[in-house]
Parts: C-alpha cells; sequence; structure tokens
C-alpha cells in the first residue's frame, strides 16, 4: 500500500471512529432526554386527570367523568384514558385495541416500543384510602420520528464530513507524496553520477527542510568530486613530472 493511500485510510478511519462515538452520545442524550420530559408528562397529566376525576368517582357520576375523559383525548398524543374504581370500569375512550389491551404500566421508552403507547396511571386516593384510579397511554410515535430522523441527519451529516475528510487526506497525500518523490528522483540522480542534482524547495515545512538539506548534501557531493578529480590530477602530473626526471 502506497503512503497516500495509508494517510487517506488513517486520517478517515480515525474521523469515522470519532463520528461514531459523537453520533451514538448524540442519540443517546437525545433518547434520554425525550424519555425523561415524557415520563414527566405522562406523570404530572396522571396526577391531574386522578385530581380531577376524584369527586366524580366519589359520587359514581359517568356523566362527569365520560366528559373529562373526552377532555383529556382532546391532547392527540394521548391514545386512550380511562377511570376505574374498586368495582371495575367507570368510563373509558380511546383506540379501542388499547382498551382491550391487559394494561401494564410503562417505566422507560424501551418498554413502550413494542406497541409505540407509553402507559402511565395514577392512583385516586381520599384521605389515605384508594378508591380508584386512572389510566391513559400517550403515543410515543413523536419521539421516535424525531430520534429517526436525526439518526439519518446525523448519518447524512457523518457522510459528508467522511467525504470531505477523504478529500483533504487525498490533497495532503499527494503534496507529502509530490516531496517525497521529488527527494526520491533526486536520489537516484546521484546514484547515476548527477553530483549536484537540485531539487525544487516549497514552503518552509519539514519537508522544504528536508529538501535544502538535500540539496545542500548534493552540492556538498558535488564539491568534494570536483576536488578529488583535482587531487587526483595533480598527483597524476607529479608522478609524470618524476618519471621524466628518471
Amino acid at each position: 500500500m502506497s503512503f497516500r493511500w495509508k494517510i487517506i485510510l488513517g486520517v478517515t478511519a480515525i474521523q469515522a471512529a470519532l463520528l461514531v462515538i459523537l453520533i451514538w452520545n448524540g442519540l443517546n442524550i437525545l433518547k434520554h432526554s425525550s424519555e425523561d420530559a415524557l415520563l414527566k408528562r405522562t406523570d404530572t397529566t396522571a396526577r391531574l386527570f386522578a385530581s380531577t376525576a376524584q369527586a366524580a368517582v366519589l359520587a359514581t357520576d359517568i356523566a362527569a367523568l365520560e366528559s373529562f375523559v373526552d377532555e383529556v383525548l382532546s391532547n392527540p398524543d394521548i391514545v386512550y384514558a380511562r377511570v376505574l374504581s374498586k368495582q371495575g370500569v367507570l368510563a373509558e375512550k380511546g383506540e379501542k385495541q388499547k382498551l382491550t389491551q391487559k394494561f401494564v404500566a410503562d417505566t422507560s421508552l424501551a418498554s413502550a416500543d413494542h406497541d409505540g403507547v407509553f402507559d402511565a396511571y395514577a392512583d385516586i386516593v381520599v384521605a389515605g384510602e384508594k378508591y380508584g384510579r386512572v389510566e391513559i397511554g400517550f403515543s410515543t410515535s413523536a419521539i421516535q420520528q424525531l430520534i429517526s430522523e436525526t439518526r439519518a441527519k446525523s448519518f447524512g451529516f457523518g457522510m459528508l464530513n467522511l467525504a470531505l475528510v477523504g478529500l483533504f487526506s487525498l490533497a495532503l497525500g499527494y503534496y507529502l507524496t509530490l516531496g517525497l518523490n521529488a527527494l526520491q528522483q533526486g536520489a537516484k540522480r546521484i546514484a547515476v553520477g548527477d553530483l549536484g542534482y537540485q531539487i525544487d524547495v516549497y514552503g518552509r515545512d519539514e519537508l522544504a527542510q528536508t529538501a535544502l538539506a538535500f540539496n545542500d548534501m548534493s552540492a556538498r557531493l558535488k564539491q568534494l568530486d570536483e576536488e578529488r578529480a583535482s587531487k587526483e590530477a595533480e598527483i597524476l602530473r607529479l608522478n609524470q613530472t618524476l618519471e621524466r626526471r628518471v
């Protein structure tokens, strides 16, 4: 694998890992905050409903209880509402499928995933004695849609980010390998005897400093070679002079 591709894959892999952690944490924060808001809302609504229906339950005022149930169902997020006494159901309205199912209170957003409805209740207590309770079901579709849209947008942003990082890494890899290729070419020229060969220098970074050092070395090698040739020529002349005298 080339040095350029090592840079591209390395930088992209690091960025991808960071994005996964960031997106995962962001989605978890969104889910937990949405869950906390849902728990508070369902608890407050159920308690208010129980407080409102308290007198009608004690008086067994069915008409008033049905009116209270209608009022609760005017909230578009509430799927069903029910009022019970010790004897049984006094008033209920909403989705028939939910009304026929056994009530099981939810404690988290995950426990409501199976049907998309968060089931909550509040007891009707007077002077420490329980006379009944109210049950309501909140639709979690809005929360699930928000989480799904956020997940999709985060994924899209992540892909765009990785694409930009890939392009940046490609440009960086090209720049780095351009300098390295120049050094490699210079080394080959010196190897075949082209002493003093100079490579182009761009910028002031470490690669540029390395290129400058290479040029200094190449110039010094040429100088040393010229000095060697001069010494050899001088020695040759001296030898020829001695031979003539002999």
